[in-house]
């Protein structure tokens, strides 16, 4: 989206990779994200589309059939 980020003290804690980031900010940009992404990403959009205002082009979330069942609150 536009910023630099820079992941620090990578890790696994509870099954799950975790870490520290450095973020420098930028004009963020928008984009897609959609298919086999959206489930990477799944708890990340509700700042995604927070977001919204702050970018310089439109954001587009399509939801995968295998999300369709999950209730999305925005």
């Amino acid at each position: 989206m536009g910023a630099s980020l820079q992941m620090l003290s990578v890790r696994s804690a509870n099954g799950e990779i975790v870490g520290d980031l450095a973020v420098k900010g930028a004009l963020l940009k928008g984009g897609v994200i959609a298919g086999d992404q959206i489930p990477l990403v799944i708890d990340e959009l509700p700042m995604l589309a927070a977001l919204g205002h702050t970018r310089s082009r439109e954001s587009r979330f399509a939801t995968p059939r295998s999300c369709a069942s999950k209730k999305v609150i925005a």
